[in-house]
C-alpha cells in the first residue's frame, strides 16, 4: 500500500493531501517564474502580439572578425549600446496620413546555371512570388526590392560560381507584385557583363519598373515628398557613400534611403566595416541605411537620428531551393509631415519566411504568424537578442576548378641499337722477318797465370 493509499482513507485526509499538493505546486511554479525572470530577462524577445510600440533593447553580441582592431571592436560595441527604434508590426492602414515606404533584401527571380527550379515552381504565374505579400505593398506608397539576377532572352555567360538569369518575362513579377523600385548595386548585377546589364534594364523598362545601378540617384515625388534614393557600389567605401547621399541631399530630397549591398554572408551580426560606413552615410545626410547581402538577417541600429537596418536577409530567393536559415522580414519607413516638414517618424517591420512551404523553398515570401516562435526568432536577428553561431558558407563544393593542361610526359630517350661486335680487318701478311745481324765477338782474354 502506498503512503498516499494511507492518507486517502478518510475523506479528511484526502482534502488535506490535495490541498498539500496545491501548495507544493504553486510554490514550485512560483520559483520556477522568479528563475526564469532572472535568468532570460535579458534576452527576453518583445511581444508583439498587441500591436504595441516596442523599443528595442541595446544588442549585446556584436563580435567583430579576428582582424578588427580594438578601436574598431569598440565602435562595434558601441553602436550595440544605442537604444533601437520604436517599431511595430502592424500592417499598413492606407489613407492614415503617413506615408509608406517598404523595402525588402535580396530578390533573386532566377535560377542559377545549376538548376532550373525557380522558372520550373513559378511558371508563367507571374504573380506567385509576391502573391501573399501584394497587400502590403499595395497599402504602402513605394516598395523597393534589391534585384539580385537579371534578365535576357539571348544567351549570356557568366564566370561566376552562381549566375543568375531569366527570360525577361520575368520583370513581370515586379509590376504583379506592386513594386516600384529594383536596385542593381549588389555582385551579381554585372556577372553578364554590360549585356547582361543593358537586357536587364531594358526588361524593367518594359514593365514600367524603375532601377538604379551601382553608385547612381534619383528622387521620386510621393504625395508631395521627395524621397531620395542612393544606390551605392557593392562594398562601397565611406567617401563614395558620403558623396553619394550627400549629392541626392542637395538636389532637394526630403527623405533619403541609402541602400548598400555589404557584410559576411551567414554572419548575423554587423562587421566594423558596414558600422563604419553606415553611420558615415546617416552623418551626411540619409534618414535609412538599407544593407543586403549576408543572406541572413542583422540587427537595426538607431544613429544620429537616422535608422541603419544592416541586412534585410533574402526575400523572394530563386538561389537557393532550401536555405538553412528562411528568416526574412518586410521593413517599413513611416514618413509623416510635422510643422510643414516631412520627418521620419519610425521603422517597422513585419516578420517573414521566405517560403510558404516547410522544409523547402517555394519563393513566395509569406507573413509569420504573431507568437510563433518563427515570429519571435525573425524580431530577436532584428534587436540583437538571437544568439545562433553564424552560418558557415562554403562555396568550395560549387567551385567549378579551372582545368589544367596536362603536362606532356618526357619523350623516352631513344634505346640504342645493340652494338654488333666489330670484326677486326684483317692483317697485312707479314713482312719476312729479316735475321739481326749477330752481335760481334768478344775477343778471347788469355787467361791468368
Amino acid at each position: 500500500m502506498t503512503l498516499y493509499d494511507k492518507w486517502g482513507k478518510t475523506k479528511i485526509m484526502r482534502k488535506q493531501m490535495k490541498l498539500l499538493l496545491l501548495i507544493v505546486a504553486v510554490a514550485l511554479a512560483f520559483s520556477a517564474c522568479k528563475m526564469e525572470e532572472k535568468i532570460d530577462f535579458e534576452a527576453e524577445v518583445p511581444n508583439l502580439t498587441d500591436g504595441s510600440m516596442v523599443i528595442y533593447e541595446p544588442i549585446n553580441k556584436v563580435d567583430q572578425a579576428a582582424d578588427d582592431s580594438e578601436e574598431e571592436k569598440q565602435d562595434a560595441n558601441d553602436a550595440t549600446d544605442q537604444q533601437k527604434p520604436e517599431t511595430t508590426t502592424d500592417v499598413t492602414e492606407p489613407d492614415d496620413g503617413k506615408i509608406y515606404i517598404s523595402m525588402v533584401g535580396d530578390c533573386t527571380l532566377a535560377s542559377s546555371q545549376r538548376d532550373n527550379m525557380f522558372e520550373h515552381v513559378v511558371g508563367d504565374n507571374f504573380a506567385w512570388p509576391f502573391e501573399k505579400v501584394l497587400d502590403i505593398f499595395t497599402k504602402d506608397d513605394f516598395t523597393i526590392v534589391n534585384l539580385e539576377s537579371s534578365f535576357s532572352d539571348r544567351t549570356l555567360y557568366g564566370s561566376g560560381t552562381f549566375n543568375f538569369v531569366a527570360a525577361s518575362k520575368y520583370a513581370k513579377i515586379l509590376t504583379e507584385g506592386n513594386v516600384e523600385l529594383a536596385t542593381m548595386g549588389n555582385n551579381h548585377t554585372d556577372e553578364f557583363g554590360k549585356d547582361g546589364v543593358a537586357d536587364t534594364q531594358a526588361a524593367l523598362d518594359a514593365e514600367g519598373i524603375s532601377h538604379l545601378y551601382a553608385d547612381t540617384s534619383r528622387i521620386y515625388e510621393i504625395d508631395g515628398m521627395k524621397l531620395g534614393i542612393y544606390v551605392s557600389p557593392f562594398f562601397g567605401n565611406t567617401a563614395t557613400v558620403t558623396k553619394g547621399v550627400k549629392d541626392i541631399k542637395a538636389q532637394g530630397a526630403d527623405i533619403v534611403i541609402a541602400c548598400i549591398h555589404w557584410g559576411l554572408e551567414g554572419r548575423y551580426d554587423p562587421t566594423s566595416s558596414q558600422i563604419t560606413v553606415g553611420r558615415a552615410a546617416i552623418d551626411a545626410g540619409a534618414d535609412v541605411v538599407c544593407g543586403s547581402h549576408p543572406h541572413v538577417l542583422q540587427p537595426m541600429e538607431e544613429y544620429n537620428g537616422g535608422y541603419i537596418m544592416y541586412s534585410l536577409g533574402n526575400f523572394s530567393f530563386g538561389g537557393n531551393t532550401n536555405p538553412r536559415d528562411k528568416d526574412s522580414a518586410i521593413a517599413q519607413a513611416v514618413i509623416e509631415q510635422v510643422d510643414g516638414k516631412y520627418k521620419l517618424t519610425g521603422i517597422k517591420f513585419i516578420p517573414c519566411s521566405i517560403t510558404s512551404e516547410t522544409n523547402k523553398n517555394n519563393f513566395q515570401p509569406v507573413p509569420l504568424e504573431k507568437d510563433s516562435e518563427a515570429y519571435k526568432r525573425v524580431m530577436s536577428k532584428l534587436d540583437g537578442s538571437f544568439d545562433g553561431p553564424d552560418l558557415v558558407v562554403d562555396y568550395s563544393a560549387f567551385a567549378t576548378p579551372t582545368p589544367v593542361p596536362e603536362t606532356p610526359a618526357a619523350p623516352a630517350e631513344p634505346v640504342p641499337p645493340p652494338v654488333e661486335p666489330e670484326t677486326p680487318a684483317p692483317l697485312p701478311p707479314a713482312e719476312p722477318e729479316t735475321p739481326a745481324p749477330p752481335p760481334p765477338a768478344e775477343p778471347e782474354v788469355p787467361p791468368e797465370a
